[in-house]
């Protein structure tokens, strides 16, 4: 389960960013996972919740979810798709589909409170 090491990783990294503005404690992780980054948002959450420990163990992981999208060129539309399904040729002209987005893995936002207690957001 690679889940287990993007969850270290991830914590690993929101601590060394809340530490170089003082110290604090871990409130919530926004992170975009797209659909295409072979990452299972709930194995994800199952691994945070297992690495997260100490006072951050409170600490919410929220996930925004980044579908994949297939474009005709030709046409220039996005083409929907039945679930778990792809479609290689567009319905309507032939053309081969292009696939855009759903690689991302990114840290949006980090939330802590800092030792005084005071919300602080790092982004």
């Amino acid at each position: 389960m690679h889940e287990m090491g993007i969850a270290m990783s991830l914590y690993r990294t929101c601590r060394k960013e809340v530490e170089k503005y003082g110290s604090g404690r871990l409130q919530k992780i926004r992170l975009a996972v797209g659909e295409l980054s072979a990452i299972d948002p709930e194995l994800l959450r199952f691994a945070w919740e297992a690495t997260v420990d100490g006072p951050d163990s409170k600490c919410e992981l929220e996930i925004d979810w980044k579908p994949a999208v297939q474009q005709c060129p030709k046409c220039e539309e996005i083409k929907p798709r039945p679930d778990n399904s792809w479609l290689m040729i567009c319905p309507e002209c032939g053309s081969p589909l292009r696939v855009e987005g759903g690689y991302e893995l990114d840290l949006l936002q980090i939330t802590y409170l800092s030792d005084s207690e005071s919300g602080e957001t790092a982004s």
